[in-house]
């Protein structure tokens, strides 16, 4: 049943709204940047450079997590040399259109006027501001995307979209597994025509990334690896899940609430649409396949089943309203009882979420890690580059931005870009290594050390007041340079 009915010409106005409003949210993230997506940044200088689609020249590793990403950052460096700006384009470019798919979606079930809101908060939630220039929400939406046309029937478009979501990273294979089980109990044939359009996408990456790399999958499946279990991914997901609708802070009994909206979401949601059944069936596959596997190291894995509750939350608000409105038991106040409910539960959300998107950027949090560690990563690469020279070894535990500043050559405690210096402790970074240079900040020294080994000197500190110093340490045994 409709609550609200929308004019026929809206769609088109309220797409172009969202687009205004995800630019409008973006405008002040669109300088941030952080370390990790400075591994595409250099993958793609390296291309435009002439030196192979690398992330050190001297070796050929499958560093980064998103062939498409990747690519189109490669072919964009041959044009413009401002990789992060283009970055974070992308990031926006990606949350429009994921949010316009989920409103088109909730229109087709008669729900487009509550579709724009949902679509809204999404847009002004600050969960993916923290994923800002990687492939997230590319991936997002394309596999919401793929479901759309999908229960629309045009099975060839929903291909194509599953396919790219499995080329921008390759945990797409689980939506595209749900996708395919779903065709066959549906249409009871085989679907040789889809599998054709897959095989065309992605089998001319696998190809090359064999012959190029050696491997399919990338070094940071293996690196980013870690015992965590089941328990531990509910933990991960309630806790991420809870703090970002924690609506009220004076208010601490409230996020409860807002986390058994999402369940009220669900219930209703499977049995009203395929399309919310797709969006459940995803959740649960991520979430359990991220689990089992113990491939979760932080909460971005994660992001699909956040999302996913988001967008339920919203249509858990939709029922609960409609819920009170048939208690009146009068149909006149049908109508109003549920809009006084859709705005009780709804606008304490979105003021909440509009306050700390605002806020955010001025944050401590990002202050120091889209600012002020990027700015000194930034500084210490220049260093690098004018005093060590491109042939220069440099262990460290963050190398995108460093690398990218640079153009050293990289040993990575944490095996994302090169296996080279994967998990070799730092007392033995010498003697393994002969790195030339060690660059780590100092919670990275209480981290791995805790001191410098014996064979290495500070040569220079760049401070991040308040928070921790970066140290650039130089072997001993080289030619005094000026620090």
């Amino acid at each position: 049943m409709r609550i609200f009915r929308a004019p026929a010409f809206l769609p088109f106005i309220s797409c172009l709204a969202i687009i205004f409003i995800a630019i409008s949210a973006w405008l002040p993230w669109r300088s941030l940047t952080w370390d990790e997506p400075h591994i595409f940044y250099q993958y793609a200088k390296n291309f435009a450079e002439g030196r192979g689609l690398v992330f050190n020249h001297d070796e050929r590793v499958l560093g980064f997590t998103s062939p498409l990403f990747q690519c189109v950052l490669a072919a964009a460096a041959l044009f413009t040399s401002n990789l992060p700006y283009l970055g974070n384009l992308l990031f926006v470019i990606s949350l429009a259109g994921f949010s316009i798919v989920v409103f088109l979606a909730m229109r087709r079930i008669n729900l487009g006027l509550w579709g724009f809101v949902t679509a809204i908060g999404l847009i002004i939630w600050p969960v993916p501001y923290n994923y800002m220039g990687m492939e997230t929400l590319t991936l997002s939406f394309f596999v919401f995307t793929a479901f759309y046309f999908f229960i629309g029937g045009r099975f060839a478009l929903a291909a194509v979209f599953v396919s790219l979501a499995v080329l921008t990273r390759f945990d797409g294979i689980i939506p595209a597994a749900i996708l395919l089980i779903m065709y066959v109990v549906q249409e009871k044939r085989c679907p040789w025509k889809l599998f054709a359009i897959g095989a065309a996408i992605l089998i001319p990456w696998f190809v090359f990334s064999l012959l190029y790399y050696g491997a399919i999958l990338p070094q940071t499946f293996y690196a980013k690896r870690s015992l965590l279990s089941l328990s531990g991914f509910m933990q991960q997901m309630v806790w991420k899940y809870c703090f970002s609708f924690n609506v009220i802070r004076s208010q601490e009994l409230l996020p409860l609430p807002w986390f058994v909206l999402p369940l009220v979401g669900i219930f209703f949601g499977v049995r009203k649409s395929k399309y919310f059944a797709l969006i459940f069936l995803y959740m649960a596959g991520i979430g359990l396949g991220y689990a089992l596997t113990g491939r979760m190291e932080e909460a971005w894995p994660l992001f699909p089943v956040m999302a996913g509750m988001r967008i339920f939350m919203f249509y858990g608000i939709y029922q609960v309203a409609a819920l009170c409105g048939r208690l009146a038991r009068v149909k006149r106040w049908y109508r109003p009882v549920c809009a006084a409910v859709l705005l009780f539960l709804t606008v304490p959300v979105l003021l909440h979420d509009f306050e700390i998107l605002e806020k955010m950027p001025g944050s401590g949090y990002v202050k120091y890690f889209f600012v002020a560690r990027m700015k000194v990563y930034e500084d210490t690469g220049t260093w690098l580059r004018k005093n060590a020279g491109p042939a220069s070894t440099v262990f460290t535990g963050e190398p995108g931005t460093l690398a990218y500043h640079s153009g050293c050559i990289f040993f990575d405690y944490y095996g994302l870009v090169t296996r080279r210096g994967w998990k070799v402790p730092l007392k033995d970074v010498g003697r393994e290594l002969r790195a030339d240079y060690i660059v780590l900040p100092d919670d990275y020294l209480a981290e791995l050390g805790p001191e410098l080994p014996p064979e290495y000197e500070v040569v220079g500190v760049f401070e991040t007041s308040p928070y921790p110093p970066v140290r650039i340490s130089r072997r001993k045994d080289l030619a005094r340079e000026s620090s």
